[in-house]
């Protein structure tokens, strides 16, 4: 009994020193009695996001081919390294210099990428798609136009 407590308790202090790291690929859901279910992928989290940012189902597909022509949906390069492209950062490619007041003062932080979704999420929702048009407009307009 006290092997298995002690490989919970390193358990737990591996999860504790992931949060510490900002691992957020570990994010996770959570049911009605608090269990932890399976870890949330970053396209879940954005329509979960989207949906209780009182945004509708099209905007989440808005949303979804604006990251996949930002980052193709990838938060990572295949190094393990944050995307940063000239000062824009992760999924959403937020831009350093013209975010980073706002996102800091809500605590959010771009280089992990459910913060990346969710200030995209607040940016979308305040300015819709001006601020990905004129970066990568010319690849998301002709996916959006139909839906």
């Amino acid at each position: 009994m006290a092997q298995k407590w002690l490989v919970n308790q390193n358990l737990w202090e591996d999860i504790d020193n992931i949060k510490l790291l900002g691992e957020s690929s570990l994010q996770a859901d959570f049911d009605e009695k608090n269990d932890i279910k399976a870890p949330v992928s970053p396209e879940e989290f954005l329509k979960n996001n989207v949906i209780e940012s009182g945004l509708s189902d099209r905007d989440f597909l808005i949303m979804r081919e604006i990251f996949r022509c930002e980052s193709e949906f990838e938060q990572y390069w295949p190094d393990g390294t944050v995307k940063v492209s000239e000062g824009n950062i992760g999924i959403a490619q937020i831009n350093y210099l013209a975010h980073h007041e706002e996102y800091e003062e809500l605590g959010l932080d771009p280089y992990n990428e459910f913060d990346n979704l969710e200030y995209a999420t607040i940016l979308y929702k305040r300015e819709g798609i001006i601020p990905w048009a004129e970066w990568s407009g010319h690849c998301f307009l002709p996916k959006i136009k139909d839906l």
